[in-house]
């Protein structure tokens, strides 16, 4: 069987600042749109398999990776193919990048920002290399 990342889902407070977010930043495309029976909108998009559900709440509180105690993801990760283009958009968007901007990895460089409601993603780039671990021993853990 194999397993792959199909989506997550994120409330959000306003859904047409989301969508402008994950469409200009993320690239991301609209894939659907909807009201729920309760009035409360909702939309879907993707990029490639993956996708990013949204569900619109007006009065929700900002998210904050630093209050651990809510038991919240602390933030989601995308990996990208196009540094230039990356740092276009970081300039484009005036982007805040949090945590000193760059952050430089064994295997990989990642900058980490937050969409309008305060979801945090790292944005990676591994220079178009696959991400090397060393092998996994029995029960799990990495061989030393």
């Amino acid at each position: 069987m194999k397993i792959k990342f199909d989506h997550i889902n994120v409330t959000i407070s306003n859904l047409e600042e989301s969508l402008s977010w994950y469409q200009n930043i993320l690239g991301m495309r609209l894939l659907e749109k909807g009201v729920k029976p309760d009035g409360s909108r909702w939309a879907i998009v993707g990029l490639d398999e993956s996708m990013i559900c949204m569900n619109e709440y007006p009065n929700r509180s900002r998210a904050n990776s630093f209050k651990f105690e809510n038991y919240q993801i602390n933030h989601l990760g995308i990996r990208i193919s196009d540094e230039k283009e990356w740092l276009r958009r970081v300039e484009d968007f005036h982007l805040d990048l949090l945590y000193g901007g760059l952050n430089q990895y064994p295997h990989s460089k990642s900058w980490y920002v937050a969409d309008p409601d305060g979801h945090e993603f790292e944005i990676s780039f591994t220079n178009n290399q696959p991400m090397k671990f060393p092998p996994l021993k029995k029960g799990g853990l990495h061989a030393k």
